[in-house]
């Protein structure tokens, strides 16, 4: 009977389901995290508001923090999301290479799912059934089983 897999990721956590056949029961595999992704996002609008507060930065007037800040914090962002979806795209990549499963689903949110396009080997990528492209990270077992286990027996 054929290993299918469920993938559920944004920047921080990635949580992997598996089902076999016709079943209508996904059961955990493994959640993998990256808390980096929010702790430094938290750091940077600390520091911003810190820097906010003292009005200049660097010797430009306030006016001009708001794009700095932005800039570093987006660039550290995709980084750390990169970062996450080529940890997330190994470890994919040996699961598959151990036969742990055949085939995949992908639910990720729009820019993660992105980046790990970029990141997952021909051989995942050739694995893969459906991507949605939204963050369902915080979505139920239940609720997940009816969006991607119901409709395959319809």
């Amino acid at each position: 009977m054929q290993t299918n897999w469920l993938i559920v990721a944004d920047e921080a956590v990635a949580h992997v389901y598996s089902w076999q056949g016709s079943d209508r029961q996904l059961q955990e595999v493994q959640t993998l995290t990256h808390p980096a992704a929010h702790a430094q996002e938290a750091d940077l609008r600390d520091d911003a508001q810190g820097r906010n507060a003292q009005g200049r930065v660097s010797g430009h007037p306030r006016s001009m923090t708001g794009s700095v800040t932005s800039s570093a914090s987006t660039d550290l962002e995709h980084r750390e999301g990169m970062n996450f979806a080529k940890r997330v795209a190994q470890w994919l990549e040996q699961a598959l290479r151990d036969g742990r499963y055949e085939r995949l689903k992908v639910a990720a949110a729009p820019r993660f799912l992105g980046l790990l396009r970029q990141a997952l080997t021909p051989q995942v990528t050739a694995t893969i059934l459906d991507e949605v492209s939204k963050d369902l990270t915080h979505e139920s077992r239940g609720d997940l089983e009816r969006r991607f286990l119901a409709e395959a027996h319809s």
